[in-house]
């Protein structure tokens, strides 16, 4: 099977939204095209046509698109580190000009023994961030 990768809608910023990801993420944009006036009009020229990073095992795909972006809570992105402190550095660094929705806690049994927490990064999009719970 191949690896399932989101695909991120932005109006404008996806540079900077990736940008921000890769940072906070410690990834790499390995692919990145970007519109023309052929390809997309005056509005969108200059823009992100499509990146494509490598973040934590994993990747994130992305563009910027002239129609509305709606978010919503029904798809989340999750990801896991290997400790609460990771994990409290990147719910600080989304939330620093986003929103923290909720602080790294454990998990209620009967679940994992992990902990989680629940970010809106500055540009929408709402993460989970789980660890293992090394606080006991």
């Amino acid at each position: 099977m191949r690896m399932i990768v989101p695909y991120l809608s932005f109006q404008g910023d996806c540079e900077e939204a990736v940008n921000l990801y890769c940072k906070v993420l410690s990834g790499k944009i390995e692919t990145l095209s970007r519109y023309t006036e052929t390809t997309g009009g005056k509005a969108l020229a200059g823009k992100v046509m499509h990146v494509y990073t490598a973040v934590g095992g994993g990747a994130i795909s992305a563009s910027d698109h002239l129609e509305p972006v709606k978010h919503t809570d029904a798809v989340r992105l999750m990801v896991q580190y290997a400790s609460p402190a990771e994990a409290e550095r990147v719910i600080d660094a989304f939330g620093a000009e986003g929103e923290v929705l909720k602080r790294l806690l454990p998990h209620p049994p009967p679940d994992d023994g992990g902990m989680g927490g629940l970010v809106r990064d500055p540009f929408g999009y709402t993460w989970i961030i789980c660890s293992p719970n090394d606080r006991k």
